[in-house]
């Protein structure tokens, strides 16, 4: 009898004792409250932009309980949903500011490192040949820096669904910087 009760109550213990942990996601200290947030980027003419990389930056990081990285990448809809630090799923509540960048690759792409006579040959006649690979911004640059982008918003304490209009595609060269 006393053995089934102390096994009645070791287990009530564990069943409490998982519930409670399981209780609620656990964030950093400081960290408030994240809410689920959904962007969905296009341009002017409602072709969504798949690829980007969009960054919000709390205008007031005492608001938000400090200052976390917040951001995310947009599938080929343009639809991304954010993720503070990374690992929290949503945005804790308040008014950010929103960049918007991508780099595509266009052109004809090299042939890797040559490591044999033919491969030396396909090589030099890509370099003769005056053909390149450049790389190019797709949105206008005002859009991809925290100075100058007209982009803002205000996250609610419930789910939010963001849409951003960053305007005419462009393509504007963006050069390697290499390292000397």
């Amino acid at each position: 009898m006393i053995r089934s009760i102390s096994s009645s109550l070791i287990m009530v213990f564990i069943v409490l004792s998982s519930f409670l942990s399981g209780c609620g996601q656990k964030y950093p200290p400081g960290m408030a409250k994240p809410y689920p947030t959904i962007v969905i980027v296009k341009y002017g003419d409602g072709t969504p932009l798949g690829g980007a990389k969009v960054v919000f930056t709390p205008k007031d990081t005492a608001q938000v309980g400090g200052k976390w990285s917040i951001s995310a990448t947009t599938d080929k809809t343009g639809k991304a949903e954010l993720y503070t630090d990374g690992v929290y799923k949503g945005v804790p509540a308040g008014s950010y500011t929103v960049t918007v960048s991508k780099i595509d690759l266009i052109g004809d792409p090299p042939p890797p490192n040559p490591m044999n006579a033919e491969e030396k040959k396909a090589f030099d006649e890509y370099m003769r040949s005056g053909k390149k690979q450049e790389r190019v911004s797709v949105v206008a640059d005002k859009y991809g820096d925290v100075k100058s982008t007209p982009l803002t918003v205000e996250i609610k304490k419930s789910k939010n669904e963001v849409p951003l209009e960053i305007g005419d595609a462009v393509k504007i060269p963006k050069p390697l910087h290499r390292l000397m």
